[in-house]
Parts: C-alpha cells; sequence; structure tokens
C-alpha cells in the first residue's frame, strides 16, 4: 500500500477545491490513495464516483462530522 496523498480542502473556495480534488484524484496511479479533510459532508462526491466510475475507486470513511469529514480514496487496480 502507497503512503496517501494528504489535502485539506477546508476553507477552500469551491472553485479551486473541486479542481485540487478532482486533479488528485484522477492523477492517482492504480494502488495509489488520497486522504481528504473537508468541512462539510462530501458524501455526493462517494455517490458520483460509484455512478460514474464504478469499480475504480474505494471509498473509506475516516471521519464524519460534525466539524471534520475524513475520507480515503484507493485507487484500484485496472482489468
Amino acid at each position: 500500500m502507497s503512503k496517501p496523498v494528504t489535502i485539506d480542502l477546508r476553507g477552500m473556495e469551491m472553485d479551486p477545491r473541486h479542481a485540487l480534488l478532482f486533479s488528485t484524484l484522477f492523477g492517482l496511479a492504480p494502488g495509489e490513495c488520497m486522504e481528504v479533510t473537508n468541512d462539510h459532508d462530501p458524501s455526493g462526491l462517494s455517490y458520483r464516483l460509484a455512478a460514474e466510475h464504478a469499480g475504480k475507486f474505494a471509498w473509506t470513511w475516516l471521519e464524519q462530522g460534525p466539524v471534520d469529514w475524513r475520507f480515503r480514496v484507493d485507487r484500484l487496480a485496472e482489468g
């Protein structure tokens, strides 16, 4: 397992927040992962990943509020 890329989105404006999140997420190679800290519930992102990128990512909750939400996303191996 690789060391996770960590990003903290708390306090960021929406556009840079999404740009950083998605560039990091889609930059992961199979077997790599990222851990994200956010200041609101990102459940919509987990549903979006499951629907639009089924089988490519695994989502694990690390903390679910009420102040911070932390989650890990693993890029799964191809094939």
